[in-house]
């Protein structure tokens, strides 16, 4: 599948360039390998701007459905332009005239590095679901790279990468137009690829006030888990001093963005399904537990603490990455996108401001308190989703088959005689009209799932369709033919 994606989606090395070097833009602030990092540079008020703009951006784009801002080339220019000014002047460490001045910068850089980001989502979305998800791994695993290649790299050299960062993932921002092209010659052997990777995630239904509660809670309490942990970080800064330490702490966040990278490709190979966001509650809301541990621990168990802060943080990414395919088409796409990234953005800035003004041990006990409750309620929204789905699946092993099947029936002896299909084909096209994919077929009629490839090779050519979708439309329009015929000779 990964290579049938590479073959398929046009330029997509730019993309995954691109993207990589905007993630890791976002991050130009903390990155020891190439200044001290301080905790003057987490202040909230430059998040909370953050989190206006956007929130006014999440508004026009309610507003408008079919807005797409980066569809146009000089707002991406204008857009990546703006992004690299502010991301240089940040990452230069140039001394400004005043805290108000720090402050104006620190927001701008804040807004630039976030736009960029969020529009190369934007762009994203029209390669779908799965696609776009790949672009996503494939770009947190170059990041974690550059990351790691940072750590032992000079830092007049690694100051030297870092700037060229907002530079490329601008330039690919403003060039990169999703395409994907599905080869006519030959695509029949890649059929079940092709549908893989057009295969879309299970929506919310949001049908009652339930349901939205459920979809609200999943998506927002990771994101309300991870705030304490900003202030919580600062133990480990003064071990920059040490410049094997730096090393390691560039080297421990480098392999945290790697692990995200393998989990997130796990997820996008094993589990694209209804148990997607499953998944997200069960991994990162344990593992947020035990960073909160590691961080009462800090002076001894930093390198840890650091490695699931960022494992966790680049897999709650490229959760939210994933909000547009999980929220009803009847709204813009971008929009859960961009609410989402503004929860988290302001539940990291509301807990600098708490650590600011509490004394330390009122600071603790609020934050012992949100990481539990939100552990607790993830742990009980999980619950109801296990116990849904499993309700599901017995309906789709047992009267959604039967139902696909009867369907089907007389479609597929229609196709069977008009192309003349051998029995063995037929009997392939039923279970392929019931949605069973090859693996399953071979199983069932205890066969190799190469011989079943083959049949469908010749399913497909026989019948002039070069995937499972296209099957189905056949089978569509072969079931109104039937239908016209029954009520003439009624």
């Amino acid at each position: 599948m990964i290579k049938r994606f590479a073959s398929t989606s046009v330029h997509i090395g730019v993309a995954v360039i691109g993207f990589a070097c905007a993630l890791l833009v976002l991050e130009i602030q903390r990155m020891p390998a190439v200044q001290h990092v301080n905790f003057s540079m987490f202040a909230p008020a430059p998040y909370f701007v953050e989190v206006v703009f956007i929130l006014v951006l999440a508004a026009v784009y309610g507003a408008k459905k079919t807005l797409r801002i980066s569809a146009s080339p000089v707002a991406r220019a204008g857009i990546a332009a703006f992004a690299a000014v502010f991301s240089l002047v940040v990452a230069s460490g140039v001394s400004l005239p005043g805290e108000a001045a720090v402050l104006v910068i620190q927001s701008l850089y804040r807004i630039g590095s976030a736009c960029l980001l969020l529009f190369w989502g934007e762009r994203l979305v029209g390669l779908g679901a799965r696609r776009s998800a790949l672009v996503f791994v494939a770009a947190c695993f170059v990041s974690g790279a550059i990351t790691l290649v940072l750590s032992v790299l000079d830092q007049s050299v690694s100051y030297l990468i870092v700037c060229a960062l907002p530079i490329v993932a601008g330039a690919g921002f403003i060039f990169y137009v999703p395409k994907v092209v599905i080869p006519g010659e030959g695509a029949e052997a890649d059929a079940e690829n092709d549908e893989k990777l057009a295969q879309t995630l299970p929506r919310f239904s949001c049908a009652s006030k339930r349901e939205t509660a459920v979809a609200f809670g999943l998506i927002a309490l990771p994101l309300l888990c991870r705030g304490p942990f900003v202030s919580i970080q600062s133990a480990w800064m003064p071990f920059q001093e040490d410049s094997l330490i730096t090393f390691l702490i560039q080297l421990s966040i480098g392999c945290g963005v790697l692990i995200a990278a393998a989990v997130a490709l796990l997820v996008v190979l094993r589990v694209w399904n209804r148990n997607f966001i499953l998944v997200f509650e069960l991994f990162v809301l344990p593992i947020t537990f035990l960073a909160f541990y590691a961080s009462q621990a800090s002076a001894d168990l930093w390198f840890i603490y650091l490695l699931i802060i960022d494992a966790t943080y680049k897999i709650t990414l490229f959760y939210l990455f994933a909000t547009p395919f999980l929220f009803s088409d009847r709204i813009n796409p971008l929009l859960p996108l961009l609410l989402s990234f503004a929860l988290m953005i302001f539940a990291r800035a509301a807990s600098s401001a708490l650590y600011a003004v509490l004394p330390a041990a009122a600071f603790a006990a609020i934050a012992s308190v949100v990481v539990l409750v939100t552990f607790i309620g993830g742990g009980i929204l999980a619950f109801l989703i296990i116990q849904k789905n499993m309700a599901s699946g017995v309906v789709d092993a047992g009267e959604g088959n039967v139902a696909a099947e009867n369907a089907y029936r007389d479609s597929c002896a229609v196709l069977g005689k008009r192309f003349s299909l051998t029995a063995r084909e037929g009997e392939i096209l039923c279970l392929l009209a019931q949605k069973y994919h090859a693996p399953y077929i071979a199983k069932k009629l205890v066969v190799s799932q190469s011989t079943v490839k083959t049949h469908m090779r010749n399913i497909y050519a026989k019948l002039g369709v070069h995937s499972q979708a296209d099957l189905y439309l056949l089978l569509d329009q072969v079931e109104n033919e039937i239908e016209v015929l029954g009520d003439e000779g009624r």
